[in-house]
């Protein structure tokens, strides 16, 4: 819902690569895969954040294993459940907004609803 929202006010665009907003990553990633291929679970990340024996405990140790991870496959070539791709697009939203993922989202999605 955060990211429909900052693509309706124009903060950001479904086919925008993941590289506009954030850096570090294995080279064919920011160039490669997109704000779309992360929501439809199509980018080619693994599952390493939480898939490890002691998952990091914070966004930006998740991060950080994520971004020294290479592609699974090309983006958009296949379907991969993956919560690593969820972790980013948190990221994301954090780089655009100035705010956490669930700081916008909690102001943004339940509060205007009532």
């Amino acid at each position: 819902m955060s990211i429909a929202q900052l693509a309706e006010q124009h903060k950001l665009s479904f086919s925008d690569t993941v590289g506009k907003y954030l850096s570090g990553f294995s080279p064919q990633v920011p160039d490669h895969v997109t704000i779309a291929e992360l929501l439809d679970m199509t980018p080619g990340l693994d599952d390493v954040a939480l898939g490890s024996a002691n998952p990091p405990a914070t966004p930006a140790g998740m991060m950080k294993l994520i971004e020294r991870e290479p592609l699974q496959f090309r983006p958009g070539s296949r379907f991969l459940y993956s919560n690593d791709g969820y972790i980013v697009l948190g990221a994301i939203i954090q780089a655009v907004t100035g705010e956490s993922c669930n700081s916008y989202a909690r102001q943004h999605v339940p509060e205007p609803a009532g």
